[in-house]
């Protein structure tokens, strides 16, 4: 994530260090909330949030936002650390948090060529319309990676609200999650 941010500011206008950073983020958040990592979890999501507004345009890479999403990273490399040593790092995760939320940099939206404005302003107001996907066989289907990676992403999203459903229910309610059928079934 570190060398992708370094790639980010050297060109802010290149989207591959963006979407590179943005699969490490998530597969970082998918895989935290899988081994009851919370906080890595809520950082990483954090991460990947900001990086989907600088995917879209909604917002620019500048130093400023680099910096802050390297040091994002780098506590997060903390927390890992920690963990994996059986030890608390002391990473002041809600500070991390609270700067990212302050970066208000959405600058001018890039400069578009007018049949991607028409492209992109055709999106925005509803739900994506329907598309023909052709198959190539019997057996392949092909499928847009925006849509691969929205439904990789909300599978990430689920197993984690799974995990934070199952702690929950052995702390706040001091039940064994694997005694509730709904939870086994929801597991399955």
């Amino acid at each position: 994530m570190t060398s992708g941010l370094l790639a980010l500011e050297a060109e802010p206008g290149n989207p591959s260090p963006i979407d590179g950073v943005f699969r490490e983020a998530h597969t970082l958040k998918g895989g935290a909330g899988l081994v009851g990592l919370h906080q890595v979890s809520h950082l990483s999501h954090r991460l990947e949030d900001l990086l989907e507004e600088l995917r879209v345009g909604r917002r620019v890479a500048t130093p400023r936002l680099t910096d802050s999403l390297l040091k994002a990273v780098d506590g997060l490399g903390r927390l890992i650390a920690g963990a994996g040593a059986g030890v608390e790092e002391k990473v002041e995760v809600d500070g991390i948090d609270a700067a990212l939320a302050s970066i208000d940099e959405t600058g001018p939206p890039p400069v578009r060529s007018p049949a991607e404005a028409d492209v992109a302003g055709a999106a925005r107001p509803g739900p994506e319309p329907a598309q023909h996907v052709p198959t190539l066989d019997s057996g392949t289907l092909q499928v847009p990676i925006e849509r691969m990676d929205k439904l990789i992403r909300l599978v990430g999203e689920a197993a984690a609200a799974h995990l934070s459903i199952g702690h929950m229910l052995g702390t706040e309610l001091n039940r064994d999650p694997d005694t509730i059928g709904q939870y086994r079934d929801l597991t399955r």
